[in-house]
């Protein structure tokens, strides 16, 4: 979060703050980095972004089953809150197979998937 905060200080510094609104970020983490978007956000608002997506990788997993374990729907309910919160535009999947993205779907209160790769 700290060598991100000082990139968007060197865009202020460099004077290309003008291009705040052209300049789009998504944010993709695995499971175990969720907790990460709350420093990361501080950073951007501090300057003036906005994050657009949030993705939860999911790549890597040893099977389809381990993309079901209840940490992994416990990230996508925390991304869910934040969606809500209105700290980010849009949620994402990436790497996830076809039972976690319904079952996701069926979470009560969970965002829906904006993004799926």
């Amino acid at each position: 979060a700290l060598r991100f905060a000082e990139l968007l200080k060197l865009l202020e510094l460099g004077h290309y703050h003008y291009l705040r609104s052209n300049i789009s970020f998504t944010l993709v983490t695995p499971p175990q980095f969720i907790a990460c978007h709350e420093e990361l956000g501080k950073a951007m608002d501090l300057y003036g972004y906005v994050l657009d997506c949030w993705v939860l990788d999911l790549r890597g997993r040893d099977s389809a089953l381990d993309s079901l374990d209840s940490k992994v729907l416990d990230c996508w309910q925390a991304m869910s809150a934040a969606r809500r919160a209105g700290a980010v535009g849009a949620l994402g999947i990436f790497g996830a197979c076809r039972e976690f993205c319904e079952r996701v779907q069926g979470l009560a209160g969970a965002a829906g998937i904006g993004m799926l790769g």
